[in-house]
């Protein structure tokens, strides 16, 4: 869509992971998503670079099998995905993923071919921050509520919201019965809520140091206990926030507890190493550090998987995704994109003419800035199309034709092409 705007400033909040290795490029970090087992096969999805990219094992090799961005058909250009959440549904492959405002359903049935099956935009203007799921029931989280979802195949209800602030959201997280859900804000406090009273049945203290960290806990349905891993120590309470057991972390972060395959474990990751560890004492079991698992290794995430009795788990790794075994020894792993250098945008978008009136067949020279440095630009000067690029500053300097039209005012537009940045100034023809 073209508008004719006098000046344009856009400011753009960007959260980005990345890691940076002595003498090393810097990569994308890949610190959260989800995997699941479709028909035998290993299933991962990430949106830690913006786009939802989907990997699958086949054997010893992670292999991605598609990547791409949000539509935003009103722009013609895309966005980020923020979130994603892949559920299996009646023999079919989906994901759901958050983009701003909206919440998608893709079937990725075929992973050669995704396609939208449902899409919801959020009418109370809340930015969906995650996805998440418990039972058949899809959650998305805002920084004001905690929605619940019932799908099918075209539409999606809301069946039910609890109004639960969050500044953390990673850190949102229902048990697998929907009964509980628990949270720790950027206040260091945990929070239990009961979806059956609607309130808080209990909240205590935990300790981090940094207010980025995923803060992902693990509720245990069976023993109705609570798993953390904050920059201190590893823990389990009971549902009241009495504290049962602890274990010193021995890094400086603590991102996240998972259920392992085995109920006498869980899985823990804290940056600089990957554990299994017993829920009895929380010592005994295994320890990798996250370097052995890819290149730039940072663990920050993980997922249990069974598939075919293999008992897979799932680590975002910081430079790369692993899959290992139930021992922690790599099956295998893809390494993260590294970061090309991006060109900036350095001006605000401006144009004008030398002069605003003139004749058929006069030249007049048209100059602008506030595009991409080198960008390939297209100017439609009274339907006659010029195809220029701007130099390093994103500037530039053309000499045009006035068009044989009547007399009357006609625009002058010019696009990026890469940036798809529009802007038009009108020019007065005269006889």
């Amino acid at each position: 869509m073209t508008k004719k705007i006098a000046g344009l400033f856009v400011v753009c909040l960007v959260a980005v992971f990345s890691i940076v290795s002595i003498g090393r490029s810097n990569y994308k970090a890949y610190y959260s998503g989800d995997a699941v087992n479709y028909q035998g096969n290993l299933i991962i999805a990430s949106t830690d670079n913006g786009s939802l990219e989907v990997f699958k094992l086949n054997d010893s090799i992670l292999e991605r099998a598609l990547k791409f961005k949000a539509p935003n058909s009103p722009l013609d250009r895309t966005d980020d995905f923020s979130s994603v959440k892949l559920n299996v549904e009646n023999g079919r492959l989906f994901a759901y993923a958050t983009s701003a405002y909206t919440l998608y359903k893709y079937d990725l049935t075929n992973l050669a071919n995704p396609v939208i099956a449902a899409q919801q935009k959020n009418t109370y203007y809340e930015w969906y921050q995650r996805v998440d799921k418990f039972g058949d029931h899809i959650v998305t989280v805002s920084d004001k509520h905690v929605r619940v979802w019932k799908t099918d195949a075209t539409n999606f209800d809301v069946i039910d919201s609890y109004k639960i602030a969050s500044d953390v959201f990673s850190s949102v997280r229902f048990d697998a019965s929907g009964r509980y859900i628990t949270n720790v804000n950027k206040d260091n406090i945990v929070r239990i809520f009961d979806t059956q009273t609607r309130s808080i049945i209990s909240s205590f203290p935990v300790n981090y140091r940094a207010s980025d960290n995923q803060r992902k806990t693990y509720f245990d349905p069976i023993a109705k206990e609570l798993y953390i891993f904050d920059d201190y120590y590893l823990k389990r309470y009971d549902l009241n926030g009495n504290l049962l057991v602890s274990f010193g972390n021995s890094s400086s972060k603590g991102y996240g507890v998972e259920p392992a395959g085995d109920n006498a474990y869980v899985y823990a990751v804290n940056g600089d190493s990957i554990l299994k560890l017993s829920k009895e004492n929380l010592k005994d079991g295994l320890k990798i550090p996250a370097s052995r698992a890819t290149s730039n290794g940072y663990a920050m995430g993980l997922k249990y998987v069974d598939v075919n009795g293999s008992n897979d788990v799932v680590v975002f790794n910081g430079g790369g995704i692993a899959v290992l075994n139930s021992s922690l020894k790599k099956i295998a792993s893809i390494q993260a994109t590294e970061i090309a250098e991006q060109p900036e945008i350095k001006e605000n978008l401006v144009l004008a003419f030398d002069h605003y009136t003139a004749t058929p067949g006069a030249s007049v020279i048209l100059s602008g800035a506030g595009y991409l440095p080198k960008e390939d630009l297209k100017i439609n000067f009274g339907g006659t199309i010029t195809d220029i690029k701007a130099d390093n500053q994103g500037r530039f300097k053309q000499t045009l034709i006035v068009p044989n039209v009547s007399d009357g005012s006609i625009d002058a537009k010019v696009d990026g092409v890469s940036s798809k940045l529009t802007y038009s100034i009108s020019f007065k023809v005269s006889k």
